[in-house]
């Protein structure tokens, strides 16, 4: 897994919980991937929480400018 920059990680902490991605979305990922692939649940969330860090990011960087 990349390094997540500490300004990102600050930036996190201060966002209220379902500002980045609600946890309802969070939720849709890893039972669509479940249901597409039929990957373990575990594996699933860790592509949520891969798809959770690009929005974070993301986020992160339009709020810079």
């Amino acid at each position: 897994m990349p390094e997540v920059p500490e300004k990102l990680l600050k930036w996190r902490k201060k966002q209220k919980r379902g500002a980045i991605m609600k946890p309802a979305t969070f939720e849709k990922i890893v039972a669509r991937c479940i249901r597409k692939y039929g990957y373990p649940r575990a594996r699933c969330e860790k592509i949520a929480g891969g798809a959770y860090w690009e929005t974070a990011k993301a986020k992160f960087e339009e709020r810079k400018k």
